[in-house]
């Protein structure tokens, strides 16, 4: 039976396989899998990244917030309304600073750190009987 691209029978054969040649799941994963889970993950969260920012460019576009914000600076200034003005300059530095972060999480590639799959893997500490 194959699942996701992955032969299921085959891996569950293998984890029984290796029980009995006194191979501890975690060694096999840590040595074998561990490469492949973070590629996926990386690609994961980049796909995830590209779809939440996407969504967040064709909100700006759709709604046209730079519009709604000059017209209600206007507003404030016309009705001298300095809360008015704090709230649209809140709003705008709140906008600035989402591009960032978006901007940001489009170009980074997250890896998982290597000083954390080093440190867990001392801390599993597998053991040959």
């Amino acid at each position: 039976m194959i699942v996701g691209g992955y032969d299921i029978e085959t891996t569950a054969t293998a984890i029984i396989n290796d029980c009995g040649n006194q191979i501890h799941f975690s060694e096999y994963f840590f040595g074998n899998l561990l490469d492949r889970l973070q590629t996926d993950v990386d690609q994961a969260m980049n796909q995830l990244n590209k779809k939440i920012n996407d969504k967040f460019i064709d909100s700006i576009v759709f709604i046209d917030i730079t519009s709604d914000l000059d017209r209600l600076e206007k507003f404030s200034i016309a009705v001298n309304s300095t809360k008015i003005q704090a709230e649209v300059n809140q709003i705008s530095q709140d906008l600035t600073t989402i591009a960032m972060q978006f901007e940001k999480i489009s170009a980074s590639m997250p890896t998982l750190p290597t000083n954390l799959v080093n440190q867990t893997f001392d801390d599993v500490s597998i053991r040959k009987q």
